[in-house]
């Protein structure tokens, strides 16, 4: 659920000699659940939905740049009235 956290301890487990490799502390510690296979007859619809992000991706990027700026000065500004 944690990703970025969890795999900083990883790291950090390699880092201290807890694990030998990246591929043992992988191979130990996390576990496949579930495997979702895609299904064949449907790759017409995956790759327009493909397309379609695609499209929204490159249309929304710099809106998204500017949220990301916005949202910090929020936070700058809420932390400075503290």
């Amino acid at each position: 659920e944690e990703g970025p956290a969890f795999g900083a301890a990883l790291i950090a487990g390699v880092g201290v000699g807890v694990y030998s490799s990246f591929a043992e502390a992988v191979n130990r510690i996390i576990k496949v659940k579930k495997t979702i296979v895609p299904r064949i007859q449907n790759t017409e619809q995956y790759n327009n939905y493909y397309q379609l992000y695609k499209k929204l991706y490159y249309s929304l990027k710099e809106n998204f740049k500017e949220l990301y700026v916005y949202m910090g000065s929020q936070s700058q500004n809420t932390r400075n009235e503290m």
